[in-house]
């Protein structure tokens, strides 16, 4: 199978880039924008519909994994158009393209936690969106147009993934490794993603689409985690507890930050699923054992 990954420069693609070059059941293609990791990324403007049109006309894909975006919610709230254009536009183009070229390309689109109001959790595939930041307000646009195109596709959900190059994720290990202490809040709640069950979980719905009838999946970690919490595994697994960790309370009615964004796992995932949450968050975090 020929698999595009349109944004493999991203921490995500850069872990799914590298997970399905190691399959030889795939043949994997990745794009940059700006930043070209790898050198036989190709370069890819998802803002610009002739070039999205030409590229997955000449590739042909049997399935695209778009991942293009900007998740930075300061910048999303700032700057709506801008959040717009990153997080709605490259999903429409795409759809597009697939549609007019008449390809029969399956598209994988990841959206987030963020669709969701955050204030009660446990939100299932099923429960309906009410965004309150920008970012998610836009990535529930890009589910809605797909959700009405013709072309066949998955919305992907996904929370707060751990693994190397992720910015919370490096940021908490060093704190953890550094710092005497780390304040942590315990009213944030979350459901941490460890980026090799989500590869995993990627793979098998990549090898599984057309049996899926399910559109909208939610892949996430089963545990619902305050940050408080996930710092405490975090450092057990590390086995450095040189750094005492103190709760904290965050005022979420004024921050970017949500009580509760938790997400429940779509019952269609648990047939994959095959560690613990526990067992892979600690694969992830060996890598930054020294």
């Amino acid at each position: 199978m020929k698999l595009l990954i349109i944004g493999a420069s991203s921490f995500l693609g850069n872990h799914l880039y590298d997970f399905f070059q190691g399959k030889k059941d795939f043949s994997t293609f990745g794009t940059y924008f700006k930043n070209k990791t790898k050198s036989d990324f190709l370069y890819f403007d998802a803002l610009n519909k002739d070039q999205v049109s030409s590229t997955l006309s000449e590739l042909r894909p049997d399935h695209i994994i778009v991942l293009s975006g900007n998740k930075n919610l300061k910048q999303c709230e700032l700057d709506y158009e801008k959040a717009y254009s990153l997080n709605f536009c490259p999903a429409k183009n795409v759809a597009e393209a697939v549609s007019e070229n008449n390809l029969k390309s399956r598209i994988i689109f990841f959206s987030s936690d963020y669709v969701f109001e955050g204030s009660k959790g446990y939100y299932s595939d099923s429960d309906e969106c009410f965004p309150k930041t920008n970012y998610g307000k836009t990535k529930l646009l890009a589910e809605t147009f797909l959700l009405k195109s013709p072309v066949r596709m998955k919305i992907l959900r996904t929370s707060a993934v751990m693994g190397k190059g992720g910015l919370f994720f490096e940021w908490l290990i060093s704190a953890l490794k550094k710092e005497k202490r780390l304040s942590m809040f315990t009213n944030v709640f979350f459901t941490p993603t460890p980026i090799n069950f989500l590869c995993e979980g990627i793979d098998f719905l990549v090898s599984r689409f057309d049996e899926i009838e399910q559109k909208v999946i939610h892949l996430v970690g089963e545990l619902r985690l305050n940050r408080f919490e996930f710092a405490k595994i975090c450092q057990i697994n590390l086995g450095n507890f040189n750094t005492l960790l103190e709760p904290a309370m965050e005022d979420t009615s004024t921050s970017l930050f949500k009580h509760d964004l938790s997400m429940i796992q779509s019952e269609i995932l648990k047939n994959f699923q095959k560690e613990s949450f526990e067992t892979y968050l600690r694969s992830v975090t060996d890598a930054f054992k020294a």
